[in-house]
């Protein structure tokens, strides 16, 4: 068992290993649906991923402003998704949330016309009633490298470069 300090200085015990979004029903099912995300020992981390020591936990839930940007970040991922569908040769920028809203550069396509934006908005909803699993991945530089060389991903490259070159 492991110690889980909730805001305001709670404790609970909960099994090592348990997945955040675990913890949170064991909290309580309103905070388990509204639960966004959570911040662990002050590290932003998806609900799925687990406690393995003790740990501060605060969940962010829906309509903070954090969320909103996790969110947000999310959308702009779907939205890279849909463009890919529809434009399988378009290559991929950055996608940022940003203050009210969200945003990705791509490149190899013309600007998108209006009736193209209404395309890839209707393919964004397809691929959210698919109902996919999010899953974020941590891999290192040279892992990176190989798979945004083998999806024919320059500019993601040359962003990988730039922050290799920055640490």
């Amino acid at each position: 068992m492991i110690h889980v300090t909730l805001p305001d200085g709670p404790k609970m015990e909960v099994c090592a290993g348990s997945m955040l979004v675990e913890v949170a029903h064991l909290i309580g099912p309103r905070l388990a649906q509204a639960a966004v995300c959570a911040v662990v020992d002050g590290e932003l981390r998806d609900l799925r991923d687990t406690v393995d020591k003790d740990c501060s936990v605060m969940f962010v839930t829906r309509g903070s402003a954090q969320a909103m940007e996790v969110l947000r970040h999310t959308t702009a991922h779907i939205m890279a998704q849909a463009v890919k569908r529809l434009f399988p040769k378009a290559t991929l920028g950055i996608g940022p949330a940003i203050e009210d809203g969200f945003y990705y550069d791509f490149g190899d396509v013309e600007p998108f016309t209006s009736e193209q934006l209404l395309s890839i908005e209707a393919e964004m909803k397809k691929i959210v009633g698919e109902a996919l699993p999010i899953e974020r991945m941590d891999v290192s530089k040279d892992e990176a490298r190989k798979i945004l060389s083998q999806s024919n991903e320059p500019l993601k490259l040359e962003f990988l470069e730039d922050l290799e070159q920055q640490t």
